[in-house]
């Protein structure tokens, strides 16, 4: 018998199914379509091997060597990929079963509210950490307010994993997508997918302020696109909004994504694979595509980025949205 447990929120607009699995959203409906991308077999979300729709941390991206310095010390993590630690190493929130803490299923800004924590010395990380995610619908958005308090300043950078595909019928790529994102830089990443440089974004693929059609997944030019078959990649947000902005004109749906987070690591799901049971299709690369707003990756030991430490006793608190015309 499955602990995974189903709740759904809606209104006239949205309705939204959340796992206790994860905290993952499992269905995120608009206009009669299912815009994220779920597994065929709900306990597929057990193992989840790309993290669709789930809460990814307490470290989103990957952390160089599998180790970080903070107030002096040396941090070793899982190395739970080649030689680098991937969100949150193996006791993360993806495998986490969270605890409801709350469902409102009035019409009028419906929410749910789940709860997890983390122990002191899980994957390495220091601190034993209280998470909260709030995902609430507002009109035609879906707000997702995550929060963390720590016992011990650690580093926290916590996002949700969805992969949206706007179409009807998920048999079709988001190809047929056209993505807009509000960006002058991007970091340029190593073979192993860790930032190694700020770019500008320029005349290049990653030149995103005109709407480019997705269809240029077919037609890539630039050396760090072409390395991993697509983007995976941080995008430095500029000031206007929205930041992003997903549009699928067959279906007549758009989507933008705002943030309280600095960066967004788009994710063209290169490496989705082919075996995968989906609703309503099997899986393919470029199936989907993910929007992970959180802080610079690897920021801790990149000396070119910002450093985001959570202090003991401070409240973490980041909100994405994913706005639906």
């Amino acid at each position: 018998m499955s602990d995974i447990k189903k709740y759904t929120i809606k209104n006239d607009r949205l309705k939204l199914t959340v796992l206790n699995i994860g905290a993952s959203i499992y269905e995120l409906q608009y206009k009669n379509v299912n815009c994220v991308l779920s597994y065929e077999n709900i306990e597929q979300y057990i193992e989840n091997p790309i993290c669709l729709g789930a809460m990814v941390g307490r470290v989103a991206g990957r952390i160089s060597n599998a180790k970080f310095e903070l107030n002096g010390k040396i941090y070793q993590l899982d190395n739970n990929e080649n030689d680098y630690s991937i969100h949150g190493g193996y006791i993360n929130l993806t495998k986490k079963y969270w605890d409801l803490v709350e469902i409102s299923e009035k019409d009028v800004n419906p929410y749910i509210i789940l709860k997890t924590k983390l122990n002191d010395g899980d994957s390495g990380y220091p601190g034993n950490i209280d998470i909260k995610v709030k995902y609430i619908i507002v009109n035609a958005t879906l707000r997702i307010e995550i929060f963390a308090v720590s016992d011990k300043d650690t580093i926290v950078n916590i996002t949700n994993h969805a992969y949206f595909n706007l179409n009807a019928d998920k048999t079709k790529s988001i190809k047929n997508h056209e993505l807009r994102i509000n960006s002058d830089k991007f970091l340029a990443a190593a073979d192993n997918c860790v930032p190694i440089s700020i770019e500008d974004a320029k005349n290049t693929d990653f030149d995103l302020l005109t709407p480019k059609s997705l269809s240029i997944l077919d037609n890539l030019t630039h050396v760090q696109t072409l390395k991993f078959g697509g983007y995976d990649h941080t995008f430095i947000l500029n000031g206007n909004l929205p930041y992003v902005t997903l549009k699928n004109k067959s279906q007549n749906i758009s989507m933008e994504v705002y943030t309280s987070y600095p960066s967004v690591v788009v994710y063209s799901g290169n490496a989705i694979g082919n075996n995968i049971n989906m609703i309503g299709s099997k899986s393919f690369n470029h199936q989907g595509i993910c929007f992970e707003a959180q802080y610079e990756p690897d920021f801790i030991n990149k000396d070119f980025l910002p450093n985001y430490i959570l202090r003991k006793d401070e409240e973490f608190m980041n909100v994405i949205e994913f706005k639906f015309n």
